[in-house]
């Protein structure tokens, strides 16, 4: 009769893992994400095996979630079951971040498990990363990107994409972890003059009714690029013309060289003055020492009038 007492008592602390379910929990799903702001829930898609006799769960939380499925969900003995396991905050959530959900599976019984899923919370506009080729001054076209970085379905995506160089607007899909490339047609007025280095690409972008902007960093390759043109025209009234045009995106140290005899120099003018004048023998040196900024053009002139000793000689 003594031994009745510690008989209950084993009794009792072995009661809750008689009473407890029997079920194993296999999550399928990976690197779930909230986005606060967007009404779509949490999915997980689990797996669960009943290893105890055919039953009935349900699952709930208290944690202040919304979940589904919202009814029981039947597994025999020995089954296993997909099982896609929705959630959804009530009320607004302001960590940010790694997230750790716990919740339970009861039995029909009342017994009971508790499980725990983890997902992260990130702000829409963490979702995102923007990228661009490099532009050089001859370039013709550059790619630009949109990578969603997280395991979230966007139907619909709207892109404002601006930048000193373009601005476009494209509409597409992006699933999960998806990059989306453009090739956008440069048009070289539109930043001729602009100097090499880094430059700011925006990105608006709208999607399930959110919106943020990114930004990203466009690099406008070095490159020296002076063209220089010559002409020469007229015999009576001759002029020379030098023309140098920065197609390039750096400024550019330009030295332009007239050359006149000791008898042509007095009837030659020029446009615009040079900046330093040499005499060896009977050859007169005219230079131009100049910087010309990118987009700009340089153009010197050198007319030599011959009328007046054509006159003279007639005359004469």
């Amino acid at each position: 009769m003594k031994s009745t007492p510690l008989i209950f008592i084993i009794f009792l602390l072995t009661l809750p893992s008689i009473l407890a379910i029997n079920i194993y929990v296999e999550k399928q799903s990976d690197n779930e994400v909230y986005i606060p702001g967007i009404d779509k829930p949490v999915i997980f898609d689990l797996k669960i095996t009943n290893n105890g006799p055919s039953d009935s769960f349900e699952f709930y939380n208290l944690v202040g979630f919304k979940m589904s499925p919202q009814g029981e969900v039947n597994i025999n003995n020995g089954q296993t079951k997909d099982v896609r396991l929705e959630i959804s905050p009530i009320g607004e959530l302001k960590q940010r971040g790694g997230y750790s959900f716990s919740y339970y599976i009861k039995g029909k019984d009342r017994s009971e498990t508790k499980e725990i899923l983890v997902f992260r919370i990130i702000d829409f506009e963490d979702l995102f990363e923007l990228g661009s080729g490099e532009v050089d001054p001859v370039s013709s076209s550059v790619n630009v990107y949109i990578y969603n970085r997280e395991n979230f379905n966007f139907k619909e995506v709207n892109a404002k994409f601006s930048s000193p160089f373009f601005s476009i607007e494209e509409t597409f899909p992006l699933g999960p972890n998806q990059k989306k490339e453009f090739t956008i047609q440069l048009k070289k007025e539109d930043f001729k003059e602009l100097m090499a280095g880094f430059y700011t690409l925006n990105a608006k972008i709208t999607a399930e009714g959110k919106t943020a902007n990114i930004e990203a960093v466009i690099n406008f390759i070095q490159q020296d690029l002076l063209i220089t043109t010559k002409k020469n025209n007229g015999f009576i009234i001759n002029t020379e013309t030098i023309e140098k045009k920065n197609e390039g995106n750096t400024v550019i140290e330009s030295e332009t060289i007239i050359k006149k005899n000791v008898i042509s120099r007095i009837f030659t003018s020029f446009s615009p003055e040079p900046t330093t004048v040499e005499r060896t023998g009977s050859t007169v040196y005219y230079f131009w020492e100049n910087s010309v900024q990118p987009g700009e053009t340089l153009v010197i002139e050198s007319t030599t009038n011959w009328t007046w000793p054509l006159l003279c000689i007639i005359f004469i």
